[in-house]
């Protein structure tokens, strides 16, 4: 969970419309669609853009370019998957190894270093600290991701104030151990909400490129080069299977819609499109998939056309 994310998750989520009418205008009649229809979907999807710079791409090299801009993604999904287990189970850890510590007034185990000079209070706060770094800052992504010296981490993931207490404290009372626990259960709990969440996108992201596989035999088959060779039957029924395969995509763009409106059902603190900034960090633009899938239909849309342009010539 990067930083851009961990202080969304405490922001008020902004509405945002539903796409679904929108999409499709838009790439039905990209060119007369009124600008105000844009205007509607403030930091969702630019589709003028999308649309703009999916005309340029055909045949072949633009199945490959799709395949392999969706393996990115993929790419994405599973790092962040990854990176969340992990820290997970870092809060997990650490909210254990702070049960074991006992606070003031506790009596402590024969053995123990606490039980040597007056410091006792200040070596427990030690033992936090030690915890903290030997578990939560410890991941292997931790300074690539945060770079945050313990007070500062501390302070945003429990509190400013157990930061604090565990930093300049003069002892670990109940209340304060309490705290930590929960707190760094919070935290863990959190990155669990977030892994369900992404798991949804994973399996969206799978049924987006089944669908966009799907329609590659159908590009393939009717490249420009090929048409001229067609009889006039052969052309209807290329026709008619573009056709077909633009609905199929087109379904498909309303149900990754769909998707996008359930992250904030999953993750209400978070809304769709600081989520998916946050997945997609390095990737362009913000809804990567819904892009490509935007990108596809245009291209079986013109080829659709040049069929037709076929036909008309006979």
């Amino acid at each position: 969970m990067n930083r851009t994310l961990r202080s969304a998750a405490a922001a008020i989520k902004r509405p945002l419309l539903f796409l679904g009418w929108a999409v499709v205008l838009s790439v039905l009649f990209p060119k007369v669609a009124p600008s105000w229809v844009f205007h509607m979907l403030p930091g969702v999807v630019s589709i003028n853009h999308a649309i703009g710079e999916s005309i340029r791409r055909e045949g072949v090299a633009a199945v490959l370019a799709f395949l392999g801009y969706l393996r990115e993604v993929r790419t994405a999904i599973e790092n962040e998957r990854q990176t969340l287990a992990v820290e997970r189970d870092a809060f997990e850890a650490f909210a254990d190894g702070v049960t074991s510590i006992p606070v003031a007034g506790q009596p402590i185990p024969a053995g123990s270093a606490l039980r040597s000079g007056e410091n006792a209070g200040k070596k427990r706060l030690k033992q936090v600290r030690d915890r903290y770094r030997e578990t939560v800052m410890s991941v292997s992504h931790y300074d690539e991701e945060y770079g945050e010296n313990l007070f500062e981490h501390m302070s945003e993931e429990l509190s400013p104030e157990a930061a604090i207490a565990v930093v300049d404290g003069a002892g670990l009372s109940a209340h304060l151990k309490e705290v930590l626990i929960i707190q760094a259960r919070l935290a863990a709990h959190s990155r669990q909400e977030l892994l369900e969440t992404i798991d949804a996108e994973r399996q969206s992201v799978r049924s987006v490129i089944s669908s966009l596989q799907s329609s590659d035999s159908v590009l393939d088959e009717t490249e420009d080069e090929s048409l001229r060779e067609r009889s006039f039957s052969e052309l209807m029924a290329a026709e008619q299977e573009l056709s077909q395969t633009m609905n199929a995509v087109d379904e498909t763009i309303q149900d990754r819609q769909a998707d996008i409106q359930q992250v904030e059902r999953r993750s209400p603190a978070v809304d769709r499109s600081t989520f998916h900034r946050y997945l997609y960090r390095g990737l362009e633009p913000t809804f990567p998939v819904l892009d490509t899938l935007l990108d596809r239909y245009e291209t079986i849309r013109d080829r659709r056309r040049a069929v037709i342009r076929a036909i008309t010539r006979r």
